[in-house]
């Protein structure tokens, strides 16, 4: 598996999310009247990782 690849899918098992947001994302968030931070259903990112195997495909590289 690629590197880059393996370390967005190990962000996306923690966080719950692919990229963690840049300065400027936050930003551009604010700009367009978001709020700084998107909220992420992390918990359930992680369940539906876990019961499809991707949990596990990643925690063994």
């Amino acid at each position: 598996m690629p590197d880059g690849f393996a370390a967005q899918a190990k962000n996306l098992v923690e966080t719950g999310r692919v990229v963690t947001p840049t300065g400027s994302m936050v930003r551009k968030r604010e700009q367009i009247g978001l709020s700084k931070e998107h909220s992420t259903a992390t918990e359930d990112v992680q369940k539906i990782l876990k019961k499809t195997g991707f949990s596990k495909l990643i925690s063994s590289k």
